[in-house]
């Protein structure tokens, strides 16, 4: 008789693992498991997300011409951008992403402009940022444009 078992010795649910040692039984026997020290010490997720204190987190009334200023703090060094997403449109592509630049190290800025001929309620304001290995996080901010 061939039978065995296959089994990972390590994998947890919705992460990425850098490594799988599997191992594999053979004549009805279980599958190894790597020993304890091949997995390193267990790190704990940061309690923040890599997006911090994205602004604006109220409601804001624009009227044309009027500036919105958009900023949160990360990581120093990323590529960030941000897009005005308004509701309720038929558009079939992604709204433009505008650039930030980061103003002092892990301080991200971008600034927004109304123009004339829009009136929208309720428009979302989501960021971006890239690290060196193109890792993408976004993020929606908690205020709303409302256009006028």
């Amino acid at each position: 008789m061939y039978g065995g078992h296959v089994g990972f010795s390590h994998s947890t649910p919705g992460a990425v693992n850098d490594f799988a040692y599997i191992g594999v039984g053979v004549g009805g026997e279980r599958a190894p498991h790597a020993d304890d020290d091949h997995l390193g010490e267990p790190v704990d997720p940061p309690e923040e997300g890599l997006i911090r204190n994205l602004q604006p987190a109220e409601n804001m009334t624009l009227a044309a011409g009027e500036s919105v200023r958009i900023a949160f703090d990360s990581d120093p060094g990323l590529n960030a951008v941000f897009s005005i997403r308004l509701p309720l449109t038929s558009q079939s592509q992604p709204p433009t992403e505008l650039p930030m630049w980061e103003s002092s190290p892990g301080q991200y800025v971008g600034y927004w402009t109304a123009i004339r001929n829009l009136s929208v309620q309720g428009a979302e304001i989501e960021v971006k940022v890239t690290d060196a290995d193109g890792n993408e996080t976004r993020e929606t901010a908690e205020g709303r444009l409302n256009i006028n």
